[in-house]
């Protein structure tokens, strides 16, 4: 495959408390080989995380490194921080790889968000009010952590 190409191998949605879920991304890390894991960590991300670092000891998690606001210093902190400036580069990486046609996405729910997410009224990007858009941002910060070159399997969650 050449450098850059993402095929699209598995899925995980549903309602759990986040525990379970945590438990759950273990789980599915560990059955694709220690993937690297992207847990968005806004809202009840950060409670998934505590699960996977404290109960299941959780190895290959995604760090995202930002400059401290008060100095600087860069810390690392388990987790992707979706913000203005994060959704904006990761929606960038999806153009990019469906304008370059190296993407395949084969979860049915997906290419429904990706179709139905549009530019808001707001100026902001989300879906168009006839589907959620978790599964866009969960593809957009999959293959953020594809283009690290220091990792090799990115399995997102949300």
């Amino acid at each position: 495959m050449p450098r850059g190409f993402a095929e699209q191998v598995a899925v995980i949605r549903g309602h759990w408390s986040t525990h379970e879920y945590g438990l759950l991304l273990n789980d599915l890390g560990l059955w694709y080989n220690t993937a690297l894991l992207g847990v968005e960590r806004n809202n009840h991300g950060h409670s998934v995380l505590n699960t996977l670092v404290n109960t299941c000891s959780y190895q290959n998690l995604y760090y995202h490194s930002a400059p401290e606001t008060t100095s600087s210093t860069v810390e690392e902190k388990p987790g992707f921080p979706t913000t203005a400036t994060s959704k904006a580069v990761i929606l960038d990486t999806i153009d990019h790889h469906i304008d370059d046609d190296d993407i395949v996405i084969r979860h049915e729910s997906t290419l429904k968000e990706c179709m139905t997410f549009v530019k808001l009224p707001n100026g902001k990007a989300g879906g168009d009010g006839s589907c959620f858009d978790d599964l866009v941002i969960s593809l957009g910060i999959t293959l953020h952590m594809q283009s690290m070159p220091d990792r090799f399997t990115a399995v997102e969650v949300f």
